[in-house]
């Protein structure tokens, strides 16, 4: 079985308030054309897609879901919109599907039975419903009109009796449908005047199947699962049952969350056993979590791969980067670009930036900055330096306040340094510059020329010693009339 899956996203969101169309609105992380987009991907059938769009809207970043987009040049209505999708769908396919860009709870569970059901041979139709239970009077769905099990005609909610409002259940919008029958139909919807214009309802191709014979079924479901999105309170609705959603998923797999109505989880998280999440804490898009980590409230992540063991302490950001087991991140610590092996530690208040590649057993401590830099396995850096452009080997100790001086000016330039060797504080490192294994060099020292395996470098002036200098300073300073 083949299936055409339509999503009608042509729709601009004028009721949310802003100037993105609807469907670039994010719930999970995502937006919602690509959670639509990315649905049938979770189905059992066999599918093409197709998206309807608005003309001046950008597929570009959608390229991956390997849709078809076809544009709707005018907003005529759902009728319409289907329309431009039977200008470019599979004629030769079994179903074919119509869904909505702002329905993001709907299920791929519901999607195959609606599948299975409209290609069973019973129905050339098939839409999914849904009782509005004690808010049914106030819900501005259309509504079905079901007689002995079969759907006759849907009903626009404005053409609706108050009766009907009552006792017929809701229409979701959602349709799949017998293509050929499609086909065959779409062009003979009539136009209807709404608010001073002219549209085409899709509802409308029911009516017509029952009057030429063919049969329409319904498949009930929650109205939850069938909520649409029209406004900014009815986005955040949504985003919030997907994030409980999401939060249920985890909760049986063995992830455990200390507040979970705080945490934020992206729609792909992979979060494995043994995981503790605490409160506050933002899993963005495209982060895949190893086993036994935890993650200290506060924290943020995004593009990023922790692998088993690892422990993020409160407030830090991790950003574009990978850990490796037992590493250790200490709070408030930033880091984005980062490729870690295992047992290294970071911070408390460290930065890490882009193309930094911490080996084993690395220890980088409070208020150090690194770019762009290769540390070898058991590194050391206290406190306060700075490290851009520089490729340290194993075993090396730098000491607090030691910069790596990269830049001319102009352009940057590299520092290579030796196994072993040991930097002393204070010190500045005029790159470009080659320091060898074993190098000593000593507390505030200014190193502009290479030094070779094994030397000991020192540059700080001989001391001068006053007796009595200090109280001679500050009797001299004390008499001399204050500037302003």
């Amino acid at each position: 079985m083949m299936v055409n899956y339509v999503v009608l996203a042509a729709g601009r969101g004028s009721r949310m308030g802003g100037s993105l169309p609807k469907s670039l609105y994010k719930i999970a992380g995502f937006s919602l054309l690509e959670l639509a987009l990315a649905r049938p991907q979770e189905c059992d059938f066999a599918y093409s897609t197709f998206a309807v769009i608005a003309p001046d809207f950008d597929i570009k970043p959608f390229d991956s879901f390997g849709a078809k987009f076809t544009i709707q040049q005018e907003p005529l209505g759902t009728g319409n919109a289907a329309l431009c999708a039977s200008r470019v769908i599979n004629a030769e396919s079994d179903v074919t599907l119509i869904t909505y860009v702002d329905t993001p709870l709907l299920s791929p569970k519901t999607l195959n039975k609606l599948v299975d059901m409209c290609n069973s041979g019973q129905y050339d139709c098939v839409v999914c419903g849904f009782d509005g239970g004690t808010y049914q009077a106030n819900l501005t769905y259309g509504r079905l009109d079901v007689r002995n099990g079969d759907l006759k005609r849907v009903i626009e909610y404005v053409d609706c009796k108050e009766e009907e409002k009552i006792t017929l259940p809701c229409n979701s919008g959602i349709m799949a449908i017998n293509t050929k029958k499609f086909l065959s139909f779409i062009d003979s919807l009539e136009t209807h005047l709404v608010h001073g214009g002219t549209e085409y309802y899709l509802t409308d191709i029911v009516g017509l199947l029952h009057q030429a014979g063919s049969r329409s079924g319904v498949l009930f479901g929650s109205a939850e699962e069938f909520m649409g999105i029209n406004t900014p309170k009815e986005l955040l609705l949504c985003g919030n049952i997907l994030q409980e959603r999401l939060v249920e998923k985890f909760l049986s797999m063995g992830v455990c969350f200390e507040r979970s109505d705080s945490v934020f989880l992206s729609y792909d998280a992979q979060i494995s056993n043994g995981v503790v999440i605490g409160g506050g804490v933002q899993i963005g898009r495209n982060v895949v979590i190893g086993r036994n980590v935890v993650i200290g409230a506060g924290c943020v992540l995004e593009n990023v791969t922790l692998l088993d063991g690892v422990a993020l302490e409160p407030y830090s950001v991790v950003k574009n980067s990978s850990l490796g087991p037992d590493s250790v991140i200490k709070s408030f610590s930033y880091l984005d670009g980062l490729h870690a092996d295992r047992d290294i530690s970071v911070g408390p208040f460290a930065r890490i930036r882009p193309n930094t590649h911490l080996k084993s057993s690395v220890k980088v401590g409070n208020f150090v900055e690194i770019k762009n830099s290769s540390l070898d396995v058991g590194v050391k850096i206290g406190h306060l330096s700075y490290i851009g452009d520089a490729r340290i080997s194993q075993d090396v100790n730098i000491g607090a306040g030691v910069v790596t001086c990269n830049y001319d000016g102009f352009q940057k330039h590299a520092t290579t340094i030796g196994k072993k060797s040991f930097i002393g504080a204070g010190s500045m490192l005029v790159a470009p510059l080659e320091l060898g294994d074993d190098v000593v060099i000593g507390a505030g020292t200014v190193v502009t020329e290479n030094i070779a395996s094994g030397d000991l470098f020192l540059s700080r002036p001989k001391p001068t010693l006053i007796s009595g200098g200090g109280l001679k300073y500050k009797k001299d300073k004390s008499t001399k009339p204050a500037t302003s």
